[in-house]
């Protein structure tokens, strides 16, 4: 179960990272590049660093995924799905 669990988190980052790349928002795509690379060589570190995304000014919950000057209606509910899923999987694996 919890192989699953790591494997499911590290396909939400991957695919809210594509959806940044696309948003215009590179730094974020990047910084959950890192988390992903990060979970794979130390899990807690990992986990710790991708619930700290979350806090703060310029955090995950302030991304907004624009093309142009409109947003991306789709990209946004899918990011923001995927932003709540991987809170949720990364708070059951805190230690």
């Amino acid at each position: 179960m919890m192989m699953s669990t790591l494997q499911r988190i590290s396909a939400i980052l991957k695919r809210m990272s594509e959806l940044t790349q696309r948003g215009n928002s590179a730094n974020v795509s990047a910084s959950l590049e890192r988390a992903a690379a990060l979970i794979e060589h130390d899990m807690q570190e990992g986990i710790s660093t991708i619930i700290r995304m979350y806090g703060g000014m310029g955090s995950l919950n302030d991304v907004i995924l624009y093309e142009g000057n409109q947003p991306l209606i789709d990209g946004n509910k899918e990011f923001d799905a995927l932003r709540s899923e991987l809170f949720d999987k990364c708070l059951g694996l805190r230690n």
